[in-house]
């Protein structure tokens, strides 16, 4: 079997087991969202989005630099086995000790416990890395793919049994410890090799070189992936970011499906094949398609038919998902189209370059995305979307730049496969999803139109008709089944590598070319004054903002429906799923004129119905009667009020509009709110937190420009003292 075959076989044998993850992990989603609270999701992801950092660390790039690695000895996979293992326990002492810190940063007490709980997790984790990057070097996808598939089902079924025993936030918490056990057991289990004791006279700095550039890259990357959760939960509270989670997991269920496993399969071929230009390009080209033509447009489906898809697997009480889900996934086509960059700067040992890209690009996505906070959950996963189009964009220009590969060949297809296939697919399957009430039934027939839609796509365009012959060729490979010859050619192959750029402007190839995280760790010391006079600036403009902000308060009151205690037992119970039914109609008519032009006329309030309900969100706990009306003002007691107010009249209304022969058996009982003590906004510890990791960006690219100018003027120097002596 050649190099093609195996990694046809690969990819197809990887997709079929991540298709069996997808459906465990789907069900996983809709399972525990009817089973848990928005709150209950919220309060897990402001831990994981702060404490997922230390995970990047934990692996240190080790994992991707053994499998990219031409040649590795058993004493160098042993000593990376222990390296791995020793920098997850020193995580888990560093995120432990940070646990105060995380709680004081979104004034949660309750965080604490999860945090430690969490953090035990890097330890089983690290020690687990090198068994899986020996099954992905020895190209061994099946068993890579059977520990995933297993790992992540006993995670679920745990998740859900505790869910159901009333165990609340803490069966998410036991799914992430119950994945990260089983996978290391599984992974120690079906792989052949077993480490040894650490030797002393085997040096592994070349892959800590390899993997100092990889983590850089990692972290600037998760940082922009996770820099919306964290201030979206500082900002607005686990509520909405739970409604957020959702969204973004419902997202990155198939994105991770998909990529992550793909890279798995990529990388080592790619790196096998990286010194033969042709033969390279037309892999990349190939691989590409599945990006472009699976993920991108199946994103595109899901964005079009986002509303009925939120109501049929979530339910009827998590209707604010929608909008949240249909920005990120059209932000996910641009991330699935990426990823192919992230395998070119793989598989050429470029993570110096990458990095170097990062430390100016990934600051930028990361403003973009916190643009669109004023606007809530929406406004952050739609400035998302655009800093991940800039980020694409950006990156395909850059990989051309130090690898030679042919960026216009990948923007030609990408934008084939989403403009003529995904994007009509996605706007029929949001026209189909209007044309019936049902939930269901939208959904199905949002599908089919786009299902027809790719059809009419795949026919009246002849590159597409290719593209998919392609793909289907591929999938014929991984069934071991020899492929179709093809019948067009469509020019796919890139120009010649010309080789890596250096910093002077020349070429230089292998590890010569790429700059690792130590010299830049060499370069801040060298700059440290200006370093420092970056980083104290940036920290002074973040404390003046704070200061600068007027404060804000959020007051809550309730209002519960009472079912009243007239009739027997069996009739009061009958009235509970109208009692439901009624809860959530109630809960839209909290922000209408109806409500609030009273409220307005009582308090005096200087403001218009609009503007007040923007500063009311009204949310309703799974499986209860009760609306929780959460209001935002400048001050304590006028919070306090308006939200009280909100609730009476809303009491007042309703109880003329419920029309049955008994009306004590139904109506609205209301809990006043207290007055806030502290002050929802600003948030100085976020402030100050998200001001030292942006100056911590900023210092140390003003360190490296400033070092690259001085370095560039000398070589200008020395060639100019050259030229005049000769």
């Amino acid at each position: 079997m050649n190099l093609a075959d195996k990694a046809a076989r690969g990819g197809g044998v990887t997709l079929a087991f991540q298709a069996v993850k997808f459906v465990v992990q789907t069900a996983s989603l809709i399972l525990l969202a009817r089973l848990l609270t928005p709150e209950d999701f919220g309060i897990v992801a402001m831990v994981v989005a702060i404490t997922g950092a230390a995970d990047l660390i934990r692996d240190f790039g080790l994992s991707l630099a053994a499998v990219q690695a031409k040649q590795l000895s058993d004493a160098e996979r042993t000593n990376l086995f222990w390296a791995n293992t020793g920098i997850g326990f020193v995580c888990c002492v560093l995120v432990s000790a940070a646990a105060p810190l995380i709680v004081w940063i979104y004034d949660k007490p309750e965080l604490l416990p999860i945090v430690f709980a969490v953090a035990g997790v890097f330890v089983v984790s690290g020690a687990a890395t090198q068994f899986r990057a020996e099954l992905m070097r020895s190209l061994r996808f099946t068993a890579l793919s059977t520990t995933d598939v297993l790992a992540n089902a006993i995670g679920v079924g745990t998740a859900v049994l505790l869910a159901l025993s009333g165990a609340g936030y803490w069966a998410i918490v036991a799914q992430l410890v119950m994945v990260a056990v089983a996978t290391l057991v599984l992974s120690a289990l079906i792989c052949r090799w077993r480490p040894g004791l650490p030797r002393r006279d085997v040096s592994i700095k070349r892959f800590f070189r390899f993997g100092g550039g990889l983590l850089g890259t990692q972290l600037l990357g998760y940082a922009t992936k996770n820099v919306d959760s964290i201030a979206i939960g500082a900002m607005y509270g686990s509520t909405t970011l739970g409604l957020y989670n959702r969204a973004y997991q419902l997202l990155m269920t198939p994105l991770n499906q998909i990529n992550a496993p793909l890279t798995n399969v990529a990388l080592p071929v790619l790196a096998k094949v990286q010194d033969n230009p042709v033969t390279y390009g037309r892999y990349l080209a190939k691989a590409q398609l599945i990006g472009g033509y699976v993920t991108a447009s199946a994103l595109a489906i899901s964005a079009g038919v986002a509303e009925p898809l939120i109501t049929v697997a979530f339910g009827e009480q998590w209707p604010a998902v929608a909008p949240i889900f249909a920005l990120l996934a059209i932000g996910g086509i641009f991330r699935s189209v990426a990823q192919i960059c992230y395998w070119v700067y793989l598989s050429h040992g470029l993570t110096g370059a990458q990095l170097r890209l990062y430390l100016f690009l990934r600051p930028a996505v990361i403003v973009i995305t916190l643009a669109g906070l004023p606007w809530g959950a929406v406004g952050v996963a739609a400035a998302s979307s655009i800093g991940f189009l800039v980020d694409w964009l950006v990156t395909l220009w850059h990989v051309h730049r130090v690898a030679g590969v042919d960026s216009m060949m990948l923007l030609r297809n990408s934008l084939r496969a989403i403009l003529l296939f995904g994007a009509p697919a996605g706007l029929l399957a949001f026209a189909g999803s209007h044309l019936f009430v049902a939930p269901l039934a939208s959904l199905t027939a949002g599908v089919a139109c786009a299902l027809a839609g790719a059809t009419v796509s795949a026919a009246l365009f002849p590159t597409v008709r290719s593209d998919l012959t392609t793909m289907l060729d591929f999938a014929r490979r991984a069934l071991g089944r020899p492929p179709r010859p093809p019948k067009e050619v469509v020019d796919r192959s890139p120009l010649p590598r010309s080789g890596r750029r250096d910093d002077r402007g020349g070429t230089a190839a292998g590890s010569a070319g790429t700059i690792t995280l130590w010299d830049y760790l060499t370069i801040i010391k060298k700059r440290w004054r200006i370093f420092l006079t970056v980083l104290v600036m940036t920290l002074a403009v973040a404390l003046s903002a704070s200061a600068a902000t007027p404060q804000t308060y959020i007051a809550r009151s309730e209002a519960t429906m009472q079912l009243g205690v007239v009739g027997t037992p069996r009739q009061i119970s009958d009235r509970y799923p109208q009692a439901l039914s009624l809860t959530r109609s109630f809960a839209a008519l909290a922000t209408s004129a109806a409500v609030l032009e009273p409220v307005i006329g009582r308090l005096g309030l200087d403001t218009s119905v609009e503007s007040l309900a923007r500063d009311i969100e009204v949310t309703i706990p799974n499986h209860t009667v009760t609306m929780k009306i959460a209001v935002t003002a400048p001050t304590a007691e006028g919070a306090a009020q308006i939200a009280d107010a909100v609730a009476e009249q809303l009491a007042d209304f309703t109880g003329q509009m419920i029309q049955i022969e008994q009306p004590d058996m139904l109506k609205l009982a209301v809990i006043p709110a207290s007055v806030p003590e502290f002050a929802s906004t600003p948030r100085r510890g976020l402030t100050m937190f998200t001001g030292a990791v942006t100056g911590l960006m900023l210092a140390v690219i003003a360190a490296v420009s400033w070092d690259w100018q001085l370095s560039r003027r000398r070589i200008r120097a020395d060639r100019l003292h050259a030229q005049l002596g000769s």
